[in-house]
């Protein structure tokens, strides 16, 4: 699975072939992910989210909770696993999408790729963060015309996501404040793209 917007060496889908071999356990696999500039884009590893990780870092850190995105975490020196790669960029046993299914078509434009990583661990198969590797990802360019619309379909995806992962997991004080969390920042966002225009 590749975005229309990301650029990828030649030898790149080759050499991650290989690492999917050598790990015959392992389901999906994704590199880094990059900007245009070089730096490492966030989403290329990452963990799931949580109401714990999604809190600001200066409530995470006291407390020893990583972060959502780990593009600021030191690179690895070789392959690992991780809960969730980024969707712009996966290479996907073909067998074990047999066992979990599809990307769920509710989601659109965001999260979908973070559900399918969840629903792979789920079943059992691990995913792979490929250090050594990377893809140059021109992000936003198919919808940059669109914030509030891509806005909306995010937070919508996140929503939806600890919906469908976490429903009976967590208490309903927990999941108030998660989903008040979720749409206050979407209003946030929202405000913030209308009068920005202006």
């Amino acid at each position: 699975f590749l975005n229309p917007d990301c650029l990828l060496e030649s030898d790149t889908l080759q050499k991650m072939l290989t690492v999917m071999q050598s790990h015959p356990q392992a389901g999906m696999a994704g590199c880094r992910i990059l900007n245009p500039d070089g730096t490492e884009q966030r989403g290329g590893r990452r963990n799931l989210p949580t109401p714990a990780n999604s809190l600001p870092g200066f409530l995470r850190k006291p407390f020893g909770i990583k972060p959502f995105n780990l593009n600021a975490e030191p690179l690895p020196d070789d392959v690992i696993e991780v809960p969730a790669i980024s969707g712009s960029f996966m290479l996907v046993r073909r067998d074990a999408m047999e066992q979990v299914g599809l990307m769920d078509e509710d989601y659109f434009l965001h999260c979908e790729d973070l559900d399918w990583c969840a629903r792979f661990t789920e079943k059992g198969y691990p995913i792979l963060f490929v250090p050594q590797l990377a893809i140059t990802h021109y992000q936003g360019s198919c919808s940059s015309g669109r914030p509030l619309f891509v806005q909306w379909n995010l937070h919508r995806g996140m929503s939806l996501f600890y919906d469908k992962h976490y429903g009976d997991v967590y208490a309903w004080p927990v999941r108030l404040a998660t989903k008040a969390g979720i749409w206050g920042r979407f209003a946030l966002k929202a405000v913030k793209t209308i009068f920005g225009r202006r």
